[in-house]
């Protein structure tokens, strides 16, 4: 069970608010004010891509929220009370912190692929040369799984414009149109031993 704690003042009081969770074995999350017996339980989010989430409840009649950003096999957990940070003293603008994991979901996914995409084409090109025959949808796909990722990692903002409906259909026309040609121009160089 992990446990967060934040200590701070409202209208000259001081209040403590702790927090608990479990990474892999519980699904929920418990927010303790200031020793309660009673404290507030939710229902951890559960999405495969979670961005982020927000926990509310009242200290003292004021709008209080633990938010949970996930962060490999941790999270990154802040207090809000009324709007601002405990931690930063500043407002955590939620949209501001999906975008950002966007990305970085967007570029691990990239990087990923790259590496599959390296180690399909190395692996075709090895039995090419060692046993005299290939695979021609490896050979075709290869630069897709190579050049794409490159692609996002160049453009991460490419990334963010999908969820936004942003695209431009011209121009990811275009970059089909450009893959197919490399796969094919692939397939045909290693089908007629130029390398």
């Amino acid at each position: 069970m992990t446990k967060k704690m934040w200590e701070f003042r409202l209208d000259g009081i001081k209040h403590k608010v702790e927090l608990e969770y479990a990474i892999f074995f519980s699904r929920w999350v418990t927010i303790r004010v200031d020793d309660s017996t009673t404290p507030v339980r939710y229902l951890r989010n559960q999405e495969p891509l979670e961005l982020g989430t927000k926990y509310p409840f009242q200290v003292a009649g004021h709008t209080c929220a633990v938010v949970m950003i996930p962060d490999a096999i941790k999270y990154e957990c802040d207090l809000e009370v009324d709007g601002v940070s405990v931690t930063t003293g500043q407002s955590i603008n939620m949209e501001e912190i999906r975008l950002r994991q966007r990305k970085v979901i967007g570029l691990q996914s990239a990087k990923f692929t790259l590496v599959v995409g390296i180690a399909l084409g190395w692996y075709n090109w090895y039995l090419l040369h060692t046993e005299g025959h290939y695979y021609p949808k490896v050979a075709f796909f290869t630069p897709m799984f190579i050049l794409i990722p490159i692609y996002t990692m160049i453009f991460p903002q490419a990334i963010v414009d999908q969820y936004y409906g942003k695209v431009s259909f011209i121009k990811w026309l275009t970059i089909i149109i450009i893959f197919l040609l490399l796969g094919f121009a692939n397939m045909y160089l290693l089908g007629h031993g130029l390398y």
